[in-house]
């Protein structure tokens, strides 16, 4: 069950957004526990374990960022999303590493976006790293933690790139990516997969593995790519 936690000091809003999430719930028949805060101290203080947090940034008193930062110290696989009226926010905000920002008053398709990315999100998570895909000696199974890239290489042909040895499979590029956690692979080319915790370097529309592999990048690819290494790096 999805533990979520609304720390606001207005509770006109908390109640909407109570409202909002049992309407998800009743949607798409799961079940989330809900905890509610009206002020940071109480949030951070509380023994409550959450899985993802809806923070008012600019509550009063003290300073709201300053405990999403607290909070993110803590627990570093909570996702937290910041609430805010302002249309522009300080660049500190990115310590927190929020999940997303929602402009206030919170718009109930807002909000269910984020709901949905976050289902998502956990589904992923969930999957195992460990696949299976057919070669021409039988089937194999890999931990895809392993993985530096996948390379399209021929008809229905696939080689497998890891830190410690090289195997061909049997499967198309696209299968591939449907088997594997989306959050750590990324598709810079039609004919490739990467782990973007692998990637070295990134310049001149190359990509450098981590294995000396060089792989092209698409151009319309590549920045959304760049933007990929940056999260991974700000993550780690």
């Amino acid at each position: 069950m999805t533990r979520i936690a609304i720390a606001d000091n207005d509770n006109v809003i908390i109640g909407l957004m109570k409202q909002y999430i049992m309407n998800y719930q009743r949607e798409k028949n799961i079940q989330f526990k809900l905890y509610t805060f009206n002020d940071c101290t109480e949030l951070i203080n509380s023994e409550v374990k959450t899985d993802l947090i809806f923070i008012d940034v600019e509550m009063p008193g003290e300073d709201a960022i300053k405990a999403a930062k607290q909070i993110r110290k803590k627990d570093k696989l909570v996702k937290i999303v910041c609430m805010m009226s302002r249309t522009e926010f300080s660049i500190s905000l990115f310590a927190v590493h929020p999940f997303d920002v929602l402009k206030k008053p919170v718009k109930q398709e807002k909000l269910v976006s984020v709901l949905d990315e976050y289902s998502e999100y956990s589904q992923q998570q969930n999957r195992s790293p460990m696949v299976s895909f057919r070669s021409d000696t039988g089937i194999i199974v890999i931990n895809t933690l392993d993985v530096i890239a996948f390379e399209y290489i021929h008809n229905r042909g696939v080689m497998i790139y890891m830190k410690n040895k090289n195997i061909e499979i049997r499967a198309s590029i696209k299968e591939v990516m449907k088997s594997i956690n989306s959050d750590i692979f990324t598709c810079p080319h039609k004919s490739f997969i990467v782990n973007i915790k692998e990637i070295r370097k990134i310049s001149d529309f190359t990509i450098v593995m981590s294995n000396g592999l060089i792989i092209p990048a698409a151009q319309k690819r590549y920045k959304e790519i760049k933007n990929l290494l940056l999260t991974s790096m700000s993550q780690s």
